[in-house]
């Protein structure tokens, strides 16, 4: 994740996600480190999964970790 702080430096945060068989873990990577926001059982649940890339499709700049203030 250093080089997307590196190559981008607007960025403050950079949203990840992880799939195990049917665990998806999502990830935010700020400067100080990783940590998981949670994980899914998309075999269990999967209208969370439609709900979460729907929700990530629709953020804002700012909800994406990008600093618009420059």
């Amino acid at each position: 994740m250093s080089e997307v702080f590196l190559a981008q430096p607007l960025h403050h945060f950079v949203h990840g996600f992880i799939l195990f068989g049917t665990q998806l873990q999502l990830w935010v990577f700020d400067r100080s480190g990783p940590y998981c926001e949670s994980i899914i059982d998309i075999g269990k649940s999967p209208k969370k999964l439609v709900h979460v890339l729907a929700a990530y499709m629709m953020m804002s700049d700012k909800e994406h970790g990008i600093d618009s203030n420059i």
